[in-house]
């Protein structure tokens, strides 16, 4: 198994599975997709804040809370239906 760094948290092993998304390339354009949408543009104080870090950060989360395998790689899934601007354009 690997240890991936997060941004917040420091070093992390993941479950393989885990390992196995971050690499798929559905998971990897999430690091492309802003995490605060449009308001990025007007507070620019952290660059790394985009869905990709956010969904591992939450997989990270779960996994010291005590979640088992499925719910971790829920958690590192639940951003991958995001388009870019998504919570600012999904009523459209």
């Amino acid at each position: 198994m690997g240890t991936i760094s997060l941004d917040l948290y420091g070093f992390w092993r993941p479950p393989k599975e885990v390992i196995e998304i971050i690499k798929d390339p559905k998971f990897v354009r999430l690091y492309d997709i802003a995490q605060n949408g449009p308001s990025r543009y007007l507070y620019q104080w952290n660059p790394n804040r985009n869905r990709g870090n956010h969904s591992l950060g939450v997989a990270y989360l779960i996994s010291i809370l005590g979640g088992d395998k499925e719910e971790i790689i829920a958690g590192a899934i639940h951003d991958i239906g995001h388009f870019p601007f998504s919570h600012a354009i999904d009523n459209e």
